[in-house]
């Protein structure tokens, strides 16, 4: 099934269609993930546009998983100068964090990304949550100091979290299948 993970935004941080790329076997989800991108130069940030989660191993596909709330956005920021990525929350909770890439533009990081708010949750349970670890593995490509492309295949692990970190629920915890997650492609232009 063709995925539509990211829909056409404007401002600093513009995502494209990811049309051809595909996820074989997922249960799309009622809801969605977000990223955006900041000016490395700048500092300007453009809106986080929404990208569609398709699940894995989280049901016995006799119910589709509804999200009460979107899942907390992620702002990126291609440093293409110091070829890093700053990675941080849209909210009050303050999670930032930065990784290097490798010299060709690929990174791969980890980091709590929140809760997940159920309207209806893995095992059919309503109004509850489960912490996220997000797994990011993508791909900048700078075409001057402050203007990338950035590629991300993001699956966000539901009942997990990096480690040292304590999750912060306010309400009841889901019951959640093992390897339970979510998976989502995007492609964004930064300061475009």
């Amino acid at each position: 099934m063709a995925l539509i993970a990211v829909i056409a935004a404007s401002g600093c941080g513009k995502a494209v269609n990811s049309a051809n790329q595909t996820q074989q076997d997922g249960v799309p989800v009622t809801g969605v993930g977000g990223f955006g991108t900041q000016c490395a130069l700048t500092g300007s940030r453009g809106d986080p546009v929404p990208v569609a989660l398709n699940s894995y191993s989280c049901t016995d596909d006799s119910h589709k998983l509804e999200l009460a709330a979107p899942l907390l956005p992620v702002i990126l920021q291609a440093d293409c100068m110091k070829k890093q990525v700053l990675a941080y929350s849209v909210d009050g909770m303050r999670i930032e964090n930065r990784w290097d890439a490798l010299p060709d533009g690929r990174f791969y990081f980890t980091m709590y990304a929140g809760a997940a708010s159920f309207a209806k949750g893995p095992r059919g349970q309503s109004g509850c949550q489960t912490p996220l670890a997000l797994e990011v593995a993508g791909l900048m490509n700078c075409k001057d100091r402050d203007h990338a492309e950035v590629q991300l295949d993001a699956t966000w692990r539901l009942n997990a979290t990096p480690p040292g970190v304590t999750p912060h629920l306010t309400g009841p915890e889901c019951a959640v299948p093992a390897n339970c997650s979510f998976h989502a492609f995007a492609d964004l232009h930064q300061c475009s």
